[in-house]
C-alpha cells in the first residue's frame, strides 16, 4: 500500500500488479465479449459465459501462480496438485465466476422486484454483494483444495 501511495508508478510497473493485469484482462475481456455473443442454442447463454469466463480466468491464474511460486520461492520444485485439490479449487473457481459473471443479471430482477429498484441497478446491486456472499460458500472449499495439496 506504501508504494501504491507514494509512487504509483513504481506498483503499476511492479511484477505482481503486471500478472495480475494478466488474469483480470483477458477474464474481463472475454466476459464482455460473451455478454454479445451466442455460440449455440443448445446451451444456454449464460451457462456459454460462465464456462467461458470460467476458463479464461482459471488458465490465467494458473499461469501467474506458477510464475508466482517460481519467483517466491526459486529453489524448492513446485510439486503438483493432487486432482481432488484441483478439483476443490476448480469448483470454488467455478462459484466465484457464476458470482461475478452470471448471476448478476440472473437476480436482478428478483432484486429488482424486493428492492423496488430498476432492473439496471438492481443489477450492479447484485455484482457487488454476490461476490461478496459467495466468499460464505467458497471460501471452505478454496482452504479444502489448498488443505489437500499441503
Amino acid at each position: 500500500m506504501k508504494t501504491l501511495l507514494t509512487t504509483p508508478m513504481a506498483f503499476v510497473k511492479g511484477f505482481e500488479f503486471r500478472w495480475m493485469l494478466f488474469v483480470y484482462i483477458p477474464t474481463y475481456t472475454v466476459s464482455n465479449i460473451a455478454d454479445h455473443y451466442n455460440l449455440t442454442d443448445a446451451v444456454p447463454h449464460p451457462i456459454q459465459k460462465l464456462f467461458a469466463v470460467f476458463l479464461t480466468n482459471t488458465v490465467t491464474s494458473l499461469i501467474k501462480d506458477t510464475v508466482f511460486a517460481k519467483r517466491l520461492n526459486p529453489f524448492k520444485p513446485i510439486e503438483p496438485f493432487p486432482p481432488i485439490a484441483l478439483g476443490y479449487l476448480f469448483t470454488r473457481d467455478i462459484i466465484a465466476m457464476a458470482a461475478a459473471f452470471t448471476l448478476p443479471s440472473l437476480v436482478a430482477k428478483k432484486v429488482s422486484d424486493i428492492s423496488g429498484f430498476d432492473v439496471r441497478t438492481s443489477e450492479r446491486i447484485a455484482q457487488i454483494i454476490l461476490p461478496m456472499l459467495i466468499q460464505v460458500i467458497g471460501t471452505p472449499i478454496h482452504l479444502l483444495g489448498l488443505g489437500y495439496y499441503n
